[in-house]
């Protein structure tokens, strides 16, 4: 019995479970679901992804590197019947928020999401806070630039063509 005891408490331990609290803890359970979802997407089970990433969110709801992995998915990567552009802004825009608007990763996708709905005023404007200095993330600045220039094209192409340029 003695042994049992010891077996459950070291398992126990070893899952990061608490007496006073019975589930992992969340932001290490919803790492591993984004991790779960990010290799299923490669194994192209989009489904099985997508439920995997909405657990991640729910598990903690400010895990800014799931939601910003997402909301790129819904609006660049996803197959043309799995986009969803209104969900893609949400989801960048919380984490963005998440982040503190402090990664450029994420300012980057807040900015992809931006040009997808059209939006190339807001998208030039945030991808010009992507490219300020001090931020964190990976984002080298040649593709941050090469991001930019794309939505200005975009920007002036719609003032050119009479439409209206977005706040």
């Amino acid at each position: 019995m003695f042994k049992l005891i010891v077996l459950l408490v070291l398992a126990t331990a070893a899952l990061g479970l608490h007496a006073e609290d019975p589930q992992p803890a969340a932001p290490d359970a919803s790492k591993a679901a984004h991790e779960a979802g990010l290799a299923l997407e490669k194994e192209k089970q989009i489904d099985a992804a997508i439920a995997k990433w909405e657990e991640a969110i729910k598990l903690d709801p400010k895990n800014w590197a799931c939601l910003n992995h997402y909301a790129w998915f819904l609006a660049v990567t996803a197959p043309d019947g799995q986009k969803d552009l209104k969900k893609a802004e949400d989801l960048a825009l919380r984490a963005a928020e998440a982040s503190a608007w402090k990664n450029k990763d994420v300012l980057d996708t807040v900015a992809e999401v931006y040009f997808q709905r059209k939006q190339y005023a807001k998208a030039v404007e945030t991808q010009k806070q992507a490219l300020a200095e001090g931020l964190e993330g990976h984002s080298k600045t040649a593709y941050l630039e090469k991001q930019f220039k794309k939505f200005e094209e975009a920007l002036a192409a719609e003032q050119k063509a009479g439409g209206a340029a977005q706040p």
